[in-house]
């Protein structure tokens, strides 16, 4: 009696492998599985999740290059606050940029195929953003030509305050009030 239960227990034990086998064959086949192309590239689940994690990892890395540079490095070359955050900005950027085109051609992304669509998205979006496109131009100004400093105390109609931090995108004022 108990010889048959062993042998019904191993016969289960049988099945239970032989479809936790076969589910992990299609779930393989599913995570392979092409999606759409883009051009000659084909996109599939495990691209996107690879893209997504390596974009994360890039970004990390050049914020912790960046941060490393402002405070660590070029403190010791005795380079004033607003140098220091202009240089680890411009840095953090460049990797970004940088990083995200070698992640898309390590997927196999071919770029030669977006130049076309890029121009014209580039015109077309151009005039969508002028605003955008001004602030940001702004930004690399105040950040190269530093006409402003982190530091410096500034005053703005009617609200005066401190410059904390200066990038691409935004200045971060101080005031009394925050």
């Amino acid at each position: 009696m108990i010889q048959k239960e062993q042998v019904f227990n191993h016969n289960q034990l049988a099945t239970i492998v032989t479809l936790v086998q076969e589910l992990w064959t299609e779930l393989l086949k599913l995570w392979k599985l092409t999606l759409f192309k883009i051009g000659d590239s084909s996109v599939s689940f495990q691209s996107i999740i690879v893209f997504i994690l390596s974009v994360i990892l890039v970004i990390f890395l050049s914020r912790t290059l960046s941060n490393f540079l402002k405070n660590r490095l070029l403190i010791k070359v005795e380079m004033d606050e607003g140098n220091r955050e202009a240089i680890a900005v411009i840095v953090r950027y460049l990797l970004v940029g940088l990083g995200i085109i070698i992640v898309l051609q390590s997927i196999g992304f071919n770029l030669g195929s977006l130049v076309v669509l890029a121009g014209g998205l580039g015109v077309g979006i151009g005039f969508g953003i002028q605003d955008l496109t001004t602030n940001f131009v702004s930004g690399l100004t105040l950040l190269l030509d530093r006409p402003v400093k982190v530091g410096d105390y500034v005053e703005l109609d009617g609200l005066s305050g401190t410059v904390k931090a200066i990038s691409i995108r935004s200045t971060i004022i101080k005031t009394g009030f925050s």
